[in-house]
């Protein structure tokens, strides 16, 4: 969802690839775990604490040690980037 993050104006482009830059250098995954379960993750979505008023809420960078947390992303979209071997926030 990084294009998510940039598309809705919360972050600069280059911003996630130093985030993840850092990430790497410090031995810590960037992709999710293979064989992810997709219905696993909707479910937490469906009853994770950030939840309000019947919608996931995200917790999306904004810029180096900054964050926001946001409803209106599709929990679905998040979805798509984990099947596609991503996190949520990488492009």
């Amino acid at each position: 969802m990084r294009s998510v993050r940039v598309g809705l104006g919360l972050c600069a482009p280059g911003v996630p690839v130093r985030i993840e830059r850092l990430l790497v250098s410090l031995g810590l995954p960037v992709t999710p775990p293979r064989g992810l379960d997709r219905s696993a993750i909707a479910r937490a979505l469906a009853v994770d604490k950030k939840r309000r008023r019947g919608e996931p809420r995200f917790v999306l960078t904004r810029a180096i040690g900054g964050v926001t947390v946001r409803s209106g992303v599709r929990g679905d979209a998040a979805l798509e980037e984990l099947a596609r071997g991503r996190y949520p926030g990488r492009g």
